[in-house]
């Protein structure tokens, strides 16, 4: 069964900004992150609880996953019954912790 992704605008806001960074340097770039981005939604989509939680002891629900081909970019997220919460886009050298919502 394919669940609902709902784009909170934390989660859309840090989209842009690394789409808007990379297309900066090298547009190609910034439009294989988003093929990236849209493959990884589609999995996470049909199998949300595969990706393993993240451990904010804040946001114990929260999940995460790297993108293939830029794996330092992660996607957080929470599921809640049929949906995919979309929470942050992140590059994995970020302060994480600091930058979840709490639960």
């Amino acid at each position: 069964m394919r669940h609902e992704l709902l784009k909170r605008r934390q989660y859309l806001d840090d989209y842009r900004g690394v789409v808007h960074y990379l297309a900066e340097a090298n547009v190609l770039a910034a439009d294989r992150f988003c093929d990236s981005v849209e493959a990884t939604l589609e999995m996470l989509a049909s199998h949300p609880e595969m990706a393993p939680r993240a451990g904010f002891l804040e946001s114990p629900e929260t999940r995460l996953w790297s993108l293939h081909r830029f794996p330092n970019h992660l996607i957080f997220y929470r599921v809640d019954g049929h949906s995919v919460i979309l929470l942050r886009l992140l590059h994995s050298a970020r302060n994480l912790p600091a930058l979840m919502p709490s639960e």
